[in-house]
């Protein structure tokens, strides 16, 4: 029994880890539509700047361009950023071994999104979380009031 313990307290180790890594491979891929957010505050600040459209009308694009690419980049800068701080915050949650079903539903989200590296961990994170031992783990530290860490919870 404390050999499966001891690989059980070793994966959520390694999961933690992992969620951490890809919390800042996610935050900064999230940071990449920031390029669109410049360019629509471009179009918005300096419309002389913003190309012609081919109709012949001189003036540049329309104003909602330029704030069609500020709200599209806006949301998927706060997407990933929101995503990385899950992933953040589930490494987290299992070092500690608390909070069992925020680490389950981010891993699960995490496996529909469809991103590469985080499919990988988050069905790796469910496979792990549904056994048995290793839900007692997170039940023990719950009862004990005692973080993975050693510290005490609260």
């Amino acid at each position: 029994m404390g050999e499966l313990v001891d690989r059980d307290e070793e994966q959520l180790r390694l999961l933690s880890l992992f969620h951490y890594i890809t919390a800042g491979v996610t935050a900064v891929f999230g940071s990449f539509p920031i390029i669109h957010i410049a360019v629509g505050l471009m179009f918005l600040l300096m419309p002389e700047a913003a190309p012609s459209l081919p109709t012949g009308k001189s003036g540049g694009l329309p104003r909602e361009f330029g704030l069609f690419f500020v709200a599209i980049g806006g949301l998927f800068v706060l997407g990933g950023w929101t995503l990385a701080a899950l992933h953040y915050l589930t490494g987290r949650y299992l070092k500690q071994r608390r909070n069992y079903w925020f680490c389950m539903i981010v891993s699960g989200l995490s496996s529909l999104l469809c991103m590469f590296a985080n499919a990988i961990v988050g069905i790796a994170t469910i496979v792990v979380l549904s056994r048995d031992s290793v839900r007692g783990l997170f039940q023990q530290t719950a009862s004990s009031g005692v973080t993975g860490d050693g510290e005490t919870a609260g």
